[in-house]
């Protein structure tokens, strides 16, 4: 697979974009398989945007205006976790009527 790359872009400066890059699986592991980056970053307003960073040392950070966030994993098995992991997550805000009304309700404006 060639790589791709969506972008979820609102005309509102006070929400994320986010953007999702990947090759696909490609047979192998972090090195030479597929990888999958997952970004966050402001759409030309302060958005509010924090990191929690946590290191296998135990040393913790917490950062404040983030522009921009950027989350890779690499190796075919790393990128259908993170794959499936987000599918779940929005299967289950959609679940909640009121979330899909309102972006459907979105939708139309444009």
């Amino acid at each position: 697979m060639k790589e791709f790359s969506y972008i979820a872009q609102t005309p509102m400066p006070e929400q994320c974009v986010v953007e999702f890059k990947s090759n696909g699986s490609q047979g192998g592991d972090g090195e030479h398989g597929g990888y999958a980056t997952l970004e966050f970053k402001e759409n030309g307003a302060e958005t509010g945007i924090q990191l929690d960073i946590r290191l296998t040392t135990g040393q913790e950070y917490k950062l404040n205006d983030v522009e921009l966030i950027s989350l890779t994993v690499k190796g075919d098995w790393e990128l259908e976790g993170l794959a499936t992991a987000l599918m779940d997550i929005g299967r289950k805000l959609l679940q909640r009527d009121d979330i899909l009304e309102d972006y459907l309700k979105w939708q139309k404006t444009e």
